[in-house]
């Protein structure tokens, strides 16, 4: 048998098991989010490889170089530029 009121059924019977779900589910979306921003965005500048590693410009023309995209001269100018901006 049960005994009580019935009224608000939730947080000993004050009614305000209602507030609690809604926290409940807000910091349940909240570390959704997080979650996914750290996945993407590791860095906090874009979306990142599938390694967690961005490419810096050397790197990217050291590719190009080997691709057959720039040639040697072209290389070696456009790594002397990027060098000097430092």
């Amino acid at each position: 048998m049960m005994h009580g009121t019935g009224l608000g059924m939730g947080f000993g019977g004050f009614g305000l098991g209602w507030i609690f779900m809604i926290v409940f589910w807000v910091i349940i979306i909240i570390a959704i989010i997080y979650i996914v921003r750290y996945i993407f965005f590791k860095d906090g500048s874009g979306i990142s490889d599938l390694t967690g590693q961005k490419e810096n410009a050397e790197d990217i023309l050291k590719k190009r170089l080997a691709n057959g995209e720039i040639t040697t001269k072209e290389y070696e100018e456009k790594l002397r530029i990027l060098r000097e901006g430092r």
